[in-house]
């Protein structure tokens, strides 16, 4: 009753009284833990900044992960607040199985062993908040946990596989729309003959990092929603067509370009077109997702 009473007058209860000393001594092991943690991670940590910042890379959007699982967690502050704090020894588990991902990726793989070591940051990460701060709140933990498996670059070579379809698929559908243009365009296989010109789709025009940064806008969309489950899903699903249609406009706009101005045209339409492009996308899922109940208390479908 005295609890009740004091949660209606807006003061902490004498449940939370005790539950916040032990919440805010818990942060100083965490923070330590994460700390090492990230020494731990230093070397994977600089394969992440060369794969975010790097020209060639397909995780320009990596840098933006951390800050969105960390507003994920701030989201969460008044469930996390009122979940008592009791370590696990299961979080030693989790660890232990973590760090051996970690430690087991150099015989796993003779390549990309960064990669797979730095899946494993997301787990051992988690278990220490397990250990530390116990079930109830790890639970709650698991979603922002995961969504830091977004910032972990795959292998180049697993990276290259799954670009060769969206290449097709990007070349097939950016040839029709130049076509619809009026442009006199050919297909083969990843390349477009435009007059005398041939335009190649490379893998880093595939639109696999279109891809990656819509599934991570709408990861993010799903995650901050009340939408029911086969909404979320048909959210982060239409990451893949939307990215495909994005990526086939811009080829289109580069055929065209091309057309017109030949391949000093072409040149300046691949160089400038893709940021336009991508924000143009990245406005197509939030357009769904407000279709789909995005921040609103019940769905519109």
């Amino acid at each position: 009753m005295a609890d009740a009473v004091a949660a209606r007058h807006g003061a902490e209860s004498p449940a939370e009284k005790t539950r916040t000393p032990a919440w805010r001594q818990a942060h100083l092991p965490f923070l330590a833990g994460t700390a090492l943690l990230l020494l731990w991670y230093r070397g994977v940590i600089a394969f992440w900044q060369a794969e975010w910042f790097g020209s060639q890379g397909y995780y320009a959007h990596g840098p933006l992960v951390p800050l969105l699982a960390a507003f994920l967690v701030w989201q969460r502050r008044d469930q996390l607040a009122r979940t008592p704090v009791r370590a696990s020894a299961w979080g030693v588990v989790v660890v232990l199985l973590g760090g051996a991902v970690k430690l087991l990726s150099t015989w796993v793989s003779t390549s990309g062993v960064e990669a797979f070591a730095s899946v494993s940051f997301p787990v051992v990460l988690w278990g220490l908040a397990l250990g530390i701060y116990g079930g109830g709140i790890a639970r709650r933990l698991i979603g922002p946990a995961a969504f830091l498996w977004l910032m972990c670059p795959l292998p180049g070579y697993s990276v290259a596989e799954l670009s060769f379809p969206l290449q097709l698929q990007s070349t097939r559908i950016g040839a029709t729309l130049a076509n619809t243009l009026g442009v006199s365009v050919y297909d083969q296989g990843t390349t477009l003959l435009v007059g005398n010109l041939s335009l190649f789709v490379d893998v880093a025009c595939s639109g696999f990092k279109a891809v990656l940064t819509l599934l991570t806008l709408s990861a993010f969309a799903a995650a901050t929603s009340r939408l029911r489950v086969p909404h979320r899903a048909a959210l982060l699903l239409s990451a893949l067509p939307v990215g495909l249609a994005a990526n086939g406009v811009r080829i289109a706009a580069i055929a065209w370009a091309a057309d017109r101005w030949g391949q000093a045209g072409a040149v300046s339409a691949h160089d400038y077109s893709g940021l336009v492009v991508l924000g143009l996308a990245c406005l197509g899922m939030m357009a769904i997702a407000r279709m789909l109940g995005w921040l609103s208390g019940t769905d519109t479908w």
